[in-house]
C-alpha cells in the first residue's frame, strides 16, 4: 500500500480497521502515522487517544521510539497517571531493554488494580 497515496480519512479508517481486527501490521501503523495521519491528529477528535496508543504500541514493536515517544507524551499529558499510560510508560522501558524499571512499574499497576491482566501478562513477557 503505498502510504502517500491515501489521503488522512483512509488512513484513519484502516487504522480503525485493525484496531477491530486486533491485529498489529505495526510497521504500517508507524508509515501511515508519520507520512500522514500525525499532521491531521487534530481532526480524529476523541479517537486520537485510540491512535496514539496504537502508534505507540507500533513504534515500540519496531524499535520505533522516535515514532512512539511524541506519542505517548501526548497521552500521557491528556491521562497522566492512568494505568493505560503507565503501562504504555513500562512497555517502552522494555524497549530500552530497562526490564527491572518496567517490572517494578507493572508491580506498581497490580498493587493498584490486582485484576489487571495486561500488567501481569507483561511481567511474564519480560
Amino acid at each position: 500500500m503505498a502510504t502517500l497515496d491515501l489521503d488522512w480519512e483512509e488512513v484513519r479508517e484502516q487504522l480503525r480497521a485493525w484496531r477491530e481486527d486486533n491485529t498489529r501490521h505495526s510497521e504500517e501503523v508507524v508509515d501511515m502515522w508519520e507520512y500522514c495521519l500525525r499532521h491531521y491528529k487534530h481532526k480524529l477528535g476523541d479517537e486520537r487517544w485510540m491512535v496514539e496508543e496504537q502508534v505507540v504500541i507500533a513504534g515500540l514493536d519496531c524499535n520505533r521510539l522516535d515514532a512512539a515517544e511524541p506519542c505517548l507524551m501526548s497521552l500521557n499529558e491528556q491521562f497522566a497517571g492512568s494505568l493505560r499510560v503507565r503501562k504504555l510508560k513500562a512497555m517502552r522501558l522494555e524497549a530500552m531493554e530497562k526490564f527491572e524499571e518496567a517490572m517494578d512499574v507493572y508491580d506498581s499497576i497490580i498493587r493498584q488494580d490486582e485484576t489487571n491482566s495486561t500488567a501481569r501478562k507483561r511481567k511474564v513477557a519480560c
